[in-house]
């Protein structure tokens, strides 16, 4: 073999080379676009009777999305991809609808069917205010007087006394 042989396999060896890498390199950033978005939903299973408070967590996993709505309303996704937001049921049969979207336009839309044996959401949100309420007064009050009254004071004379410099030590 002559020297001109040699260097041009060596020449075609180095393009086909960068052909195979540019080409794989576009394969292996594809797959995101091949695949489309993609949901996961970790909690409730569809098809649960829930017979306890009619507040669900709804928890799951979104890859390659650009957009996640949960019921028609935008929700967001930590770091790691998941989304957990709060659901209130209805008595009865409930359908929730999580659509997501990816830069292209692309959909996937999973729903989860519950059912709600348990007391009326309204019933259940006027208890929890209560108890809201219950845990407010007792936090509040003590003695007869209001720590926030006796809070606010405080700050009020502390704000209105000159304050102490480091230079007076």
């Amino acid at each position: 073999m002559s020297k001109y042989n040699t260097a041009k396999i060596i020449k075609n060896a180095i393009y086909l080379f960068f052909v195979v890498a540019i080409v794989g390199y576009a394969l292996y950033n594809s797959r995101i676009f091949i695949a489309g978005p993609q949901i996961e939903i970790f909690a409730p299973q569809s098809g649960v009777t829930i017979e306890e408070s009619p507040l669900v967590l709804i928890e799951g996993e979104a890859r390659n999305i650009a957009f996640i709505e949960l019921n028609n309303r935008k929700i967001n996704t930590n770091e790691e991809n998941r989304f957990s937001e709060p659901v209130l049921l209805y008595p009865g049969y409930n359908i929730i609808t999580i659509l997501a979207r990816d830069k292209f336009d692309r959909r996937i839309e999973k729903q989860i069917e519950l059912v709600y044996e348990g007391k009326n959401p309204e019933e259940f949100l006027d208890e929890l205010l209560d108890e809201n309420d219950q845990i407010e007064n007792e936090g509040v009050e003590e003695g007869g007087e209001n720590i926030l009254e006796n809070a606010t004071t405080s700050l009020e004379t502390s704000a209105s006394s000159p304050s102490t410099s480091l230079d007076e030590f």
